[in-house]
């Protein structure tokens, strides 16, 4: 997918398909439901990231820093995407503004 999708080049990173992009955490969100609702059934009442993660971190499934990272990092990235849209620019960010990248690509190795 990433290689047909990602329009990062350079400098610039796409927002939603590059690595430690928006799709990258939306499918870890996903991962770690469906790989731990059968022994916490609870967490597929859950339909947005950010409630997600925080009941990954209540059941101890991630840590409390990777949950913070991991919601500031989609805030943050969705609000460039929101930003880009509205002004009609490709959905693409100086990596220099994403300071977090490397630490979302390390979690993705670590669950998967």
């Amino acid at each position: 997918m990433r290689n047909h999708l990602d329009k990062s080049e350079g400098d610039l990173i796409d927002i939603k398909q590059g690595l430690g992009g928006l799709v990258d955490i939306e499918f870890l969100a996903q991962y770690l439901v469906l790989a731990n609702s059968c022994e916490y059934p609870n967490l597929m009442e859950y339909c947005n990231n950010v409630s997600i993660f925080k009941a990954l971190a209540t059941l101890e499934i991630v840590s409390e820093e990777e949950k913070a990272l991991l919601i500031s990092t989609y805030q943050q990235l969705r609000d460039y995407g929101h930003k880009a849209t509205l002004q009609n620019e490709a959905l693409l960010i100086d990596k220099r503004l994403l300071t977090e990248q490397h630490k979302i690509t390390l979690l993705w190795s670590k669950f998967l």
